[in-house]
């Protein structure tokens, strides 16, 4: 498989690990001018900005560590351009959270990075 097919993967089963546990899905792989955002979803009323990392195993670092500061950076923008592409979320809490999978181990990190 390259690597795209093993992203896809992944994030379907994201997406399957989310909707087990009570997110609505508003979008998937949202792409703008500004950058790519995996998944776009809602829980407790927060519109959550969620990117998805895979690790076959923490030997080269956890995945969550791959959401360095410039692409929090990008993700930040690419949800700005959502939410004027969508002014009904304009008034939401949004969140800018990481899904990491290392190996079998699915960790959801909520709030990882605030405005930029």
């Amino acid at each position: 498989m390259n690597r795209r097919m093993v992203g896809s993967a992944y994030e379907d089963a994201a997406i399957r690990y989310l909707k087990q546990n009570g997110f609505f899905i508003l979008e998937r792989n949202f792409i703008c001018k500004r950058g790519e955002i995996d998944i776009i979803a809602r829980k407790d009323h927060i519109l959550r900005f969620i990117e998805v990392k895979y690790r076959g195993s923490p030997a080269y670092g956890y995945a969550q560590e791959a959401v360095d500061i410039k692409k929090q950076r990008t993700y930040y923008h690419a949800a700005c351009m959502y939410c004027k592409k969508h002014p009904e979320f304009r008034d939401c809490s949004m969140s800018f959270d990481v899904l990491a999978i290392t190996g079998n181990r699915v960790e959801y990190l909520f709030n990882c990075y605030g405005a930029m």
